[in-house]
């Protein structure tokens, strides 16, 4: 199985993102699993026009991104139609309170096996939504541009190698990852 894994670029203040850093650690194989990577900008719509012309399209989409308030990676329930950004994107583009999409539903739960993932999976916890920043518009227009496809999103807390309180390293939090890819 082909799985794209992809992750962003700094923003804001931060001159690191957790989810590079542990991109960055994964093998290039997990369990049976091909890992092709794709480092994306902090844009929700460059990234899925990046996203979106990936060619072969592969048989799984995980989007990685980070989550400095958090204490332990999180995979993501849903996604929700909201764009309500706290700062700009890389852009400096800061919607609030828009709709994603003014034609789709209000919320798309994640297409990949959460239950297992959550039986399965050493370190993760779950969180019911991926809040209303990019990281959330871009697992939004994912699920609607990639239906059937097992599409999910899974945080990345600051790491210790950033300066910041977090998780003990990037090592730490691929682990964690590499346990998700598995249940795929």
């Amino acid at each position: 199985m082909r799985i794209l894994l992809t992750a962003f670029e700094p923003f804001g203040e931060d001159t690191t993102n957790s989810s590079r850093l542990v991109l960055d650690r994964l093998p290039d194989t997990v369990g049976q699993h091909q890992i092709e990577r794709l480092v994306l900008p902090v844009c929700a719509q460059d990234a899925i026009r990046i996203l979106a012309d990936v060619q072969p399209v592969p048989d799984a989409i995980v989007l990685t991104g980070q989550a400095g308030g958090r204490k332990g990676v999180t995979a993501e329930r849903i996604a929700v139609n909201c764009a309500s950004y706290r700062i700009p994107d890389n852009k400096g583009f800061q919607p609030v309170e828009m709709p994603i999409d003014p034609s789709g539903p209000d919320g798309i739960f994640t297409t990949l096996p959460l239950k297992k993932i959550i039986a399965e999976t050493d370190g993760i916890t779950v969180s019911d939504s991926a809040g209303t920043y990019v990281c959330n518009h871009l697992f939004y227009l994912t699920l609607r541009r990639f239906p059937g496809l097992p599409v999910g999103f899974v945080h990345i807390p600051y790491l210790r190698e950033q300066g910041k309180e977090g998780m003990p390293d990037a090592a730490a939090a691929a682990a964690v990852l590499a346990g998700v890819i598995k249940c795929l």
